[in-house]
């Protein structure tokens, strides 16, 4: 009875085609072929309408045997060499269709990993998907899904080579696709949410935080305009992980600790409810993001709550940058808590984890280095000179893509500027921000 009751609220085109499969054996068997061939007609007609070919070959299959049924000998021949086409062309859709699906993950897996990708995939395959996913194509002869992956693995392979504007620009069509398709976006939301992950990545990349925020709220209109909503938890934390996730990084990312601040309590509770549903990387940021809230709003001692539940629950299996800016953090939150009797084993376990890295070495000595200085610095001179000599060690290393791509999650060379100026650390990347912030796209 359950079941049914879901079923009965949660209908979908996939329940409708396995309900249509089999209406049509029972309507075979019965020898009713007439009416059998009406319902194959009406279900392909739905197939090519939402492209959900691979649907289609069952359909093929009992459309070839119904033929032999009707005894309709003299168009036979014609009919089931029809048939025949029909599936050569589904076949070539389907090969396309994989292609793009594949040259895709390539991308994403490849922006997943960052620099430690080559580790795991063959630099030549990435270079020939690569190739394949920004080829100019005569876009008239692709698909939905052929559209959707295409657009989707560009902007995940522009971001990897930080061509920004480009990734900016490829995530934008891609969620004009979806836009241009609302019944795309009611068949598959997750891929509409996908797509608006990458869309809003690419925008807070660039500073465009304010198209960031009224797409969030699309995004939230979700949970009341979509109906499979409600009874489907998977989709209640997709729509979690993408609309409040996205808010609360502008929020971080231009220090506005206030608005940050009003949305916690909805994100802890989120945080505690989808928390089982969510992958360890969604989950690490999450906890990055609610901690470094509080650490701009000088709660410390909550920083360092949030940021423990990623060393003591996912540091080992998310990307190589975002482990240095953990292990970063912590060492600047307990820093900024006068843990003086911590330092020694602090200092001892985060070169121990910085040193199994594989991220630039000049970076990761430079950053060593100099903190090992300031935590081993005892009155107000020292300290100030050992601030200061770690902001001049690091101006250089501004050069580097990967660096610069680092400070993305926490911008220790901003710390360093808020405690050599007496100024709030907030302060001092709001300003920054501001400066970084993009003219309103048109």
């Amino acid at each position: 009875m359950i079941l049914k009751a879901l079923n009965s609220y949660n209908t979908s085109f996939k329940t409708s085609f396995a309900s249509s499969i089999d209406t049509i054996e029972i309507l075979y068997y019965k020898g009713l072929y007439k009416q059998c061939f009406k319902i194959i007609t009406k279900v392909k007609k739905q197939i090519y309408k939402l492209e959900k070919y691979h649907l289609l070959f069952e359909v093929l299959i009992w459309e070839r045997s119904l033929l032999s049924q009707m005894e309709d000998f003299k168009n036979y021949f014609d009919l089931r060499t029809q048939i025949k086409k029909e599936e050569e062309e589904l076949l070539k859709k389907m090969e396309s269709i994989h292609q793009y699906s594949y040259a895709h993950f390539y991308s994403y897996y490849s922006y997943l990993k960052d620099d430690t990708s080559f580790k795991y995939i063959k630099e030549d395959d990435f270079k020939k998907n690569a190739s394949f996913l920004t080829a100019s194509v005569d876009e008239t002869q692709l698909g939905f899904q052929e559209k959707y992956y295409k657009r989707a693995g560009e902007s995940y392979y522009y971001h990897f080579i930080k061509d920004f504007d480009k990734a900016s620009a490829s995530s934008k069509k891609m969620l004009q696709l979806l836009d241009d398709n609302p019944l795309q976006i009611e068949l598959s939301p997750f891929n509409y949410l996908a797509a608006s992950m990458t869309y809003m990545l690419m925008q807070l990349q660039l500073g465009h935080y304010d198209e960031i925020l009224a797409h969030c709220k699309k995004v939230r209109n979700l949970q009341t305009q979509l109906k499979q909503t409600k009874s489907s938890r998977l989709l209640q934390n997709a729509i979690f992980n993408t609309g409040p996730s996205y808010e609360l990084a502008v929020y971080v990312t231009i220090a506005d600790v206030k608005k940050a601040k009003l949305i916690l309590p909805e994100i802890e509770a989120g945080i505690e409810n989808f928390k089982p549903l969510m992958n360890e990387q969604l989950f690490s940021v999450w906890c990055f993001n609610v901690a470094l809230t509080y650490f701009l709003d000088k709660d410390y001692k909550s920083a360092l709550k949030w940021l423990n539940h990623i060393i003591n629950e996912t540091f080992d299996r998310i990307r190589t940058d975002f482990i240095l800016s953990v292990t970063i953090f912590r060492l600047i939150i307990h820093y900024e808590l006068q843990n003086e009797s911590f330092y020694p084993y602090l200092l001892r376990s985060s070169y121990r984890t910085i040193s199994k890295l594989h991220f630039n070495p000049r970076i990761l000595s430079t950053l060593v280095s100099g903190l090992k200085i300031l935590f081993n610095a005892t009155d107000k001179k020292k300290i100030e000179k050992a601030l200061k000599q770690i902001r001049l060690d690091l101006t250089p290393l501004l050069s580097y893509s990967d660096f610069r791509g680092w400070l993305n999650y926490f911008d220790i060379t901003q710390w360093l500027d808020s405690k050599i100026d007496n100024v709030s650390f907030a302060e001092i990347m709001h300003k920054e921000a501001l400066k970084r912030k993009a003219k309103p796209i048109k």
